[in-house]
């Protein structure tokens, strides 16, 4: 007999034969039975890999997760490649049974000067070889899907005959530049994008699961092109949505790809750097175009040196002495009543500068009030020096950097829900 159904105030109340019911138990019931039916399918992210910069792991929600295809886009001659083998460092050392798989399309044309060019790249940022497997090929964009999948086989076999975990990158440079198969069937270019959108779709479709399942983070390289169809027709409203930058899109230009990739990182190029001795590069501006783990739609302000990547000191130094991209464009939405109130629930920047080319580094605690100071002033080109060798530097440096990610940006990602 079907429970009677009163309401009261306008809200619907069960009768008196609810007394026994108790809501907490329900949901226990529920997930019981939805792990006993379905506990082999779980999808758990074992592994992340951080790039070691407080800054940028927050934003990304810790780094990048294993079981996911991520993505890092930016025009050419930004740094793509050589975040990628940062990317590669940090992984293996974390994981001591990682194993890393880089396939060069790029250089697939001069493969022996290519191969002797990437081994200097990992001389240079001491990455352990004899875990790294680097290919320069010419492939078909089948061909790169078909590969990986053989290369996830083997590995499936050796965690069964071993009883072992490897987590597997999975890096592939890049996929603007992997040409389709049967391309002399195509009798236009828009035909052409629109094979290829199906040739990336049908693969990101069929090989996702393997990923999930098999401890795999694929990590592609795209570039950008210039939005032709909106430089044509300027005054044209059109929705800005994912792989979109201002008048620049990705080069694969494929919704597939936009639903597919679960990370997506933009890089933007900025100043060459002259004023940090020790760095060779530029600003970079480094946007999570899209993100499973954190917010989307978030920057920092990045020291990129050509030769090492992404300067963790300089980065974080940054950080603690000027907004960050994300801060100021929300600025330019607030009034200015909304802005101070802002600026006056975070910290105050840490490292200021006091006259005649000093800074001063200071942070408060927002916990307990107490205030911590590093007792001298210092010259900008002096700070990376007095982080590495003076202990005390470096220990209110890594208290200040710890409290500005968690005011700054965890806290604010938590106002926004």
């Amino acid at each position: 007999m079907a429970t009677k159904r009163k309401k009261q105030h306008g809200q619907v109340n069960l009768n008196e034969n609810n007394e026994n019911f108790n809501i907490a138990d329900f949901k226990d019931l529920i997930e019981s039975k939805i792990e006993e039916e379905y506990g082999a399918y779980k999808d758990e992210c074992k592994y992340i890999v951080p790039f070691n910069i407080r800054p940028l792991d927050a934003i990304l929600g810790g780094g990048l997760a294993f079981g996911m295809i991520s993505m890092i886009t930016g025009p050419a001659e930004t740094g793509k490649t050589t975040i990628a083998w940062q990317l590669i460092k940090s992984f293996l050392d974390k994981y001591q049974n990682g194993l890393a798989l880089y396939i060069d399309i790029e250089g697939g044309a001069n493969i022996d000067n290519k191969e002797i060019g990437i081994i200097s790249r990992m001389d240079l940022l001491n990455i352990d070889k004899k875990r790294v497997i680097y290919k320069s090929l010419v492939l078909y964009i089948e061909q790169v899907f078909e590969l990986i999948q053989q290369v996830i086989e083997l590995k499936r076999k050796q965690e069964e005959k071993f009883n072992i975990e490897i987590p597997l990158l999975v890096v592939w440079d890049s996929i603007a530049d992997t040409p389709v198969a049967k391309v002399d069937d195509v009798d236009s270019p828009n035909q052409l994008v629109g094979y290829r959108a199906r040739i990336l779709q049908y693969y990101f479709e069929k090989t996702k699961e393997l990923y999930r399942r098999n401890n795999v983070l694929l990590f592609i390289i795209d570039q950008v092109r210039a939005n032709i169809s909106d430089a044509v027709n300027m005054y044209k409203k059109s929705e800005k949505g994912v792989g979109v930058f201002n008048d620049l899109k990705s080069a694969t230009g494929s919704k597939a790809v936009e639903h597919k990739i679960r990370q997506w990182l933009f890089i933007s190029k900025g100043q060459d750097i002259y004023d940090i001795p020790d760095i060779d590069g530029w600003y970079l501006t480094l946007f999570t175009e899209k993100c499973k783990l954190a917010p989307s739609k978030h920057a920092i302000k990045c020291v990129f040196d050509k030769r090492y990547g992404i300067d963790k000191f300089w980065t974080e130094f940054i950080f603690l002495s000027e907004y960050t991209p994300s801060e100021e464009k929300m600025f330019k939405k607030m009034s200015s009543s909304m802005v101070e109130k802002y600026k006056s629930s975070i910290p105050d920047f840490a490292i200021k500068q006091v006259g005649g080319g000093r800074f001063s580094l200071s942070i408060t605690d927002p916990e307990t009030g107490e205030v911590i100071s590093y007792p001298k002033t210092f010259y900008k080109r002096e700070a990376k020096e007095l982080y590495e060798k003076d202990e005390k530097f470096r220990e209110i440096f890594d208290k200040a950097v710890e409290i500005h990610v968690k005011e700054r940006i965890i806290k604010q990602f938590n106002a926004q829900k």
